[in-house]
């Protein structure tokens, strides 16, 4: 994630009442469909995924690789974050 910025911040909580930060990192200003990803964070500011490799798919079938935030959102219960990207824009990830 070293050539991307975060574009959105979040908190993801658990059932149990637990949070975490999550982070969605893209491209600025825009972004892309391919070229976002989503990483949780743990209470001492480590990420607790990667995404290698960063993307899954050829051509018109690429997509970036959230397989770790996936898994990590289940394991832990996590509810749906809501991302704050700037006073107007607010988005819910699947």
């Amino acid at each position: 994630m070293q050539s991307y910025v975060p574009v959105g911040l979040g908190c993801a909580q658990t059932s149990g009442g637990d949070e975490y930060l999550v982070v969605q990192y893209g491209e600025v200003p825009l972004g892309c469909k391919v070229c976002e990803w989503v990483f949780v964070y743990d209470h001492a500011g480590r990420p607790m995924h990667d995404s290698v490799p960063a993307f899954w798919g050829q051509g018109d079938s690429l997509a970036p690789n959230n397989a770790g935030y996936a898994r990590v959102s289940q394991e832990l219960g996590l509810q749906r974050p809501r991302i704050e990207y700037d006073e107007t824009r607010r988005v819910t990830i699947d």
